[in-house]
């Protein structure tokens, strides 16, 4: 009978591909390799104690890994060569690249996630727009708009915005979200209702949010604007894939149709939820807390700013406000912005006739970022709008 081979005796080729194999999974291939798993942590460890530090930590200069290893004692190894579970790392990273699973740190690439060494994968990292940068970056943001079928009013207004990005031009333009109402799949009225006799279909939903972004994007184009343009959906627009959930047979329907608007004028979306970053601020509708659920209260900001470790804007509330909290630590301090509404002056929705009334706000913010932080924002409401720019819409 064959001697068992001891884990130090085994080719590094034959353990290299057991981990490739498993993804890095340490666990998986102690039993493929009949070997137990803490003896292969401490093979491993023995092997990648330098180069492990790197990944954990961040990538530093070849130089200075070599002095590290120096200091420890530790036989060097290139680090253009690195140990197996650094090669099985590199692999999985590779085939989410290749995948489009991964997407980049809003601090950039910084090695992999813990979770990938030990063979957790699926995570999902922030969409970054701009980089962190001591340039001024200049971003437009416009909240919550809530198209509807029976408020054409809402196209005059989009039209304003559009002759206001036109005339400043600013590099970012960030629509907040809840861009329509989508009252034709609102979970809060039941079909069977007499309320509902009054609802739009899909079509008329469609249809009227692809006329209120034509009149949005005319302006921008016909000046010749190249700002990016980016759209966080809200929890109004996240009804749709709700429905499509719950109707397997339409699935994509409207959903597909909703994002093919926006693709075609050129804008790019992320998910209800989902942090988009410009300059190291995140833009999203609204922060989800630990449990999943939109961070509420009269006054959201100062929650949010509590809990927050990066500046963030945000709408939902359909009401302006900003809030700052220093935090402990030299000059650390955490900004949050509520972008407001982007709706005709005084209109509220049915949902919010008893709760929000006249302390609702109108207009779009003019944001400025650099060094990572929002250094100042200014809310330019509707009305100032038809001042500048009434002449210029029919």
């Amino acid at each position: 009978m064959a001697r068992k081979l001891k884990l130090s005796e085994m080719p590094e080729a034959e353990i290299s591909a057991a981990l490739m194999q498993h993804g890095g999974d340490v666990t998986r291939a102690a039993l493929m390799l009949g070997v137990s798993r803490t003896g292969l942590y401490a093979h491993l460890a023995a092997q990648t104690k330098a180069a492990v530090a790197v990944v954990v930590a961040a990538p530093v200069a070849a130089a200075r890994v070599n002095v590290r290893i120096k200091e420890m004692k530790v036989p060097a190894q290139p680090v253009e060569s690195p140990a197996p579970l650094l090669r099985a790392v590199e692999a999985r990273r590779e085939e989410r690249r290749a995948s489009r699973e991964e997407r980049p740190s809003p601090l950039g690439e910084s090695g992999p996630y813990m979770g990938e060494i030990f063979g957790v994968h699926g995570t999902r990292a922030p969409r970054v727009g701009a980089p962190v940068s001591r340039r001024h970056i200049r971003v437009l943001a416009i909240g919550d708009s809530h198209f509807h079928p029976g408020l054409p009013q809402t196209m005059r207004c989009m039209a304003l915005i559009g002759h206001h990005a036109a005339a400043t031009r600013p590099e970012h333009i960030v629509h907040i979200g809840d861009g329509s109402d989508w009252n034709s799949v609102c979970r809060h009225t039941r079909n069977d209702t007499y309320k509902a006799r009054v609802k739009p279909s899909i079509r008329q939903d469609l249809e009227n949010f692809r006329e209120n972004w034509d009149m949005l994007n005319a302006p921008m184009d016909a000046a010749g604007v190249t700002s990016s343009r980016h759209y966080t959906m809200g929890n109004h627009d996240a009804w749709l894939e709700s429905f499509e959930d719950s109707t397997p047979e339409l699935r994509g329907m409207a959903t597909g149709e909703r994002d093919s608007i926006l693709a075609r004028a050129g804008w790019t979306n992320t998910a209800y939820g989902e942090f988009y970053f410009l300059g190291g601020v995140g833009f999203v509708h609204v922060p989800l807390n630990l449990m999943g659920k939109p961070a509420g209260g009269a006054t959201p900001e100062n929650s949010i700013a509590t809990q927050a470790t990066h500046d963030i804007v945000f709408g939902h509330t359909h009401r302006y406000n900003a809030c700052r909290r220093v935090k402990m630590g030299f000059a650390n301090q955490v900004t949050v912005v509520n972008t407001g509404g982007a709706m005709p002056e005084f209109y509220v929705g049915d949902y919010a006739q008893n709760t929000q009334g006249s302390a609702m706000t109108s207009g779009v913010l003019d944001i400025d970022i650099f060094d990572g932080r929002i250094q100042g924002n200014r809310l330019v409401t509707m009305r100032e709008l038809e001042t500048r720019y009434g002449h210029l819409v029919p």
